[in-house]
């Protein structure tokens, strides 16, 4: 999942679903002091400006300031963020599989452990005639014999 999303989904909306997104962000940061707290949050932590390119004024505009020491982008800041998540949700994952697969295993041994013990009670059906598979009876007087 990890090597699907770092090298074919991600880089695919890159350019497009994202970039659009950020930039709509950038613009309304503008006028919005939270979404321009997170910009600032995201470029100082991540060291990077802009998402595709630090020169592009739609996304990133000199308002931001984007110190000169920032060297990425912050769509490469991203991708390593979400691909880090997306390992710990793997081992995760993982984990529970095992646990579930032990508490599979654990509940067949106890069913095989009862049913070795267990004695079937034989039931009394009274007048009732067992008829083999294909026999079939032809008379009244061969049901009741």
């Amino acid at each position: 999942m990890v090597s699907s999303l770092s090298n074919n989904t991600y880089d695919r909306y890159v350019g497009t679903t994202f970039l659009a997104n950020w930039k709509a962000l950038v613009a309304k940061a503008e006028t919005n002091a939270e979404d321009l707290a997170w910009i600032k949050g995201i470029q100082t932590e991540g060291a990077c400006c802009g998402w595709q390119d630090a020169g592009d004024v739609d996304e990133n505009p000199a308002w931001t300031e984007c110190g000169t020491s920032y060297t990425t982008i912050c769509s490469a800041f991203f991708k390593d963020v979400i691909t880090s998540k997306f390992g710990s949700l793997q081992s995760i994952a993982m984990a529970i599989a095992i646990i579930q697969l032990l508490l599979i295993s654990t509940v067949l041994g106890t069913i095989c452990r009862f049913k070795e013990f267990y004695k079937g009670e034989k039931i009394d059906f009274g007048d009732y005639k067992h008829v083999p598979y294909g026999g079939r009876i032809k008379t009244l007087e061969e049901l009741i014999a």
